[in-house]
């Protein structure tokens, strides 16, 4: 029984250990919003040039939108949280988003179904991630009112 719960604590604290080089392996704010702004200009240059249509770039811009309204929340959310919001600013949207627009005319053409559906799923994605993130203030902000109403109760009861 002891080893069992050595074992527990070891992979636990490997799993810590492990999640905080993560985080340190992370780009801080800064970084992203670089990203998010190149990824913007990208886009921009692209619907400028004739190189994509209205909805590919409204559902890009949207998208992108959406990530640079969440990226405050990447630095005080629960770890897993901030994880999936800078992954998609990392790798998700980057690994999307700029193979599409260097494609060819003809190939784009073909992709824009397939590209559109990924830019949903994403989007589909930061929507979950804002109602995790609502519900996280949610119960943050339950928790300080319960706190302060016990507080006030206990002053009244010493009056």
């Amino acid at each position: 029984m002891k080893e069992l719960w050595l074992a527990r604590l070891f992979r636990r604290r490997c799993s810590i250990q492990k999640r905080m080089e993560t985080v340190r392996e992370w780009p801080d704010e800064r970084e992203l919003l670089l990203i998010l702004h190149t990824l913007k200009e990208q886009t921009d240059q692209s619907y400028d040039s004739c190189i994509v249509d209205r909805e590919v770039y409204d559902s890009s811009r949207h998208l992108l939108f959406l990530l640079d309204m969440v990226l405050p929340y990447a630095l005080i959310t629960p770890p897993a949280l901030q994880e999936r919001i800078i992954r998609l600013i990392i790798e998700g949207v980057p690994g999307v988003l700029t193979p599409y627009l260097q494609l060819g005319e003809e190939r784009r053409r073909d992709m824009r179904r397939e590209f559109l559906r990924e830019l949903r799923c994403m989007t589909a994605e930061i929507r979950r991630i804002v109602t995790a993130i609502q519900e996280c203030e949610r119960e943050a902000f339950i928790h300080q009112a319960s706190f302060i109403a016990n507080g006030h109760k206990k002053s009244k009861t010493h009056l």
